[in-house]
């Protein structure tokens, strides 16, 4: 494994000479390189590997087959590229750098689950490719810059996509299997899909009549029919995409000003969905008695109330237990991450103190978040669908926000 990259600075070239007065710099650069990772969560994947089990009624030891090996393992490769621009315009206005990179994992490692008859459940393969690929954008804007003002304003966005490029045949669709790909509780590995590719039972609303869930029969076998059904053992799961988050950054300023100091730092997160395991059991406790309720409760289909996305309150019904899209909410965020302001005290009082600088600051961390629900942080529930094995029960459940913290002192320089 290794890498190479390279650099050109343009503007030393004379092509470039006549927008001096505006272009301070811009370079170009690339780079390729290449690593390796062996990480099965087993360190002989490669070997079988045996139990030592003693039977009491004989008095003998025995060898049990614990994990099957395979010899033909190698391990994964990872392709790596980026190329962008670094810039700096107006003297030093504006500067920031636009960057593309990509990265090809192929003869991923994976444990592929067995038949029971091969007696083992899974085999250590390597079984496919993934192109993870995106931009990167980083703008600073040197608004004011003088002997009285300062004033400065950052921006980052980064978009991520993810492709799931090769699988085994095995995978492959069929006739009766018209959907193919490595299906966990709630999620796909399929050729085409991204790594975190919704695939659960659809909701289709709530029945007017009774106010009970509805869902999507959505049967492979006839991709044309949206018969909906009550009945949630009808229903079968279905590719419902990609729920991955498309943009996510931040974004601050800071300012100074006659010994003033104050700056801000918020970030943000756009267009992907997470799963609210919290809102599912606060919407329906069942028989249970004593638990807490989410105020929609109150806006649950009644008689009265038909037009409610809400199902009817009921201790028969279940579907506070059935995973579906249903529970599926914006992972959109917006957070103030930090606000601090601060005082330095002027060089001719600290002089006379005997100090070279002291300055007053309060700070404030995690202080607000705006979400699609309340009550839910996008930021502890991101890319919960898992390595194919369906969404995390820790999404979104009982799962505390970041620690809000309110924090003063005096910095002294001596």
């Amino acid at each position: 494994f290794g890498s190479i990259g390279a650099a050109w600075l343009l503007t030393k070239e004379s092509f470039l000479e006549r927008t001096s007065s505006w272009l301070d710099e811009l370079k170009f650069k690339i780079s390729f390189g290449t690593q390796g990772n062996d990480d099965i969560r087993n360190y002989y994947a490669y070997r079988d590997l045996y139990t030592i089990s003693y039977n009491g009624d004989s008095g003998e030891y025995t060898k049990v087959l614990s994990g099957k090996g395979n010899p033909e393992l190698k391990w994964e490769s990872q392709q790596l590229f980026n190329t962008g621009i670094e810039f700096s315009l107006f003297k030093d206005k504006l500067s920031g750098n636009i960057d593309y990179f990509s990265r090809l994992n192929s003869d991923m490692l994976f444990n592929v689950p067995q038949p029971p008859s091969a007696g083992y459940t899974t085999l250590p393969q390597n079984i496919g490719s993934v192109l993870n690929n995106g931009v990167e954008i980083e703008l600073t804007g040197n608004i004011i810059d003088n002997r009285t003002w300062k004033w400065s304003v950052t921006v980052n966005a980064t978009n991520i996509h993810s492709e799931l490029l090769k699988l085994p045949d095995t995978y492959k669709p069929t006739d009766d299997d018209p959907i193919g790909g490595i299906k966990g509780t709630s999620s796909i590995y399929r050729v085409g899909g991204s790594l975190n590719q919704l695939f659960t039972k659809e909701f289709a609303g709530i029945d007017k009549t009774t106010g009970e869930m509805l869902y999507y029969i959505n049967d492979p076998l006839k991709p044309d029919d949206r018969s909906t059904t009550a009945n949630y053992v009808d229903a079968k799961q279905a590719d419902l995409g990609d729920v991955s988050v498309k943009w996510y950054g931040g974004f601050g300023t800071a300012l100074e000003a006659y010994g003033f100091d104050f700056s801000a730092q918020l970030a943000y997160q756009l267009g992907g969905k997470s799963y609210d395991g919290t809102y599912q059991e606060l919407m329906h406790t069942g028989k249970q008695l004593g638990r807490n309720w989410s105020l929609d409760i109150l806006k649950a289909w009644t008689p009265e109330n038909t037009n409610s996305n809400i199902p009817r309150l009921n201790s028969a019904d279940d579907h506070d237990q059935n995973t579906s899209n249903y529970w599926m909410v914006s992972s959109n965020f917006l957070s103030l991450n930090n606000l601090t302001l601060g005082y330095t005290l002027p060089n001719k009082l600290t002089k006379k103190l005997q100090i070279e600088k002291l300055r007053v600051y309060f700070a404030g961390d995690n202080l607000a978040l705006l979400s699609a629900r309340k009550g839910f942080d996008p930021r502890q529930t991101q890319n919960s669908l898992g390595a194919g094995v369906g969404i995390s029960t820790s999404s979104g459940n009982f799962v505390y926000s970041q620690l809000r913290t309110i924090s003063g002192g005096i910095t002294i320089t001596f």
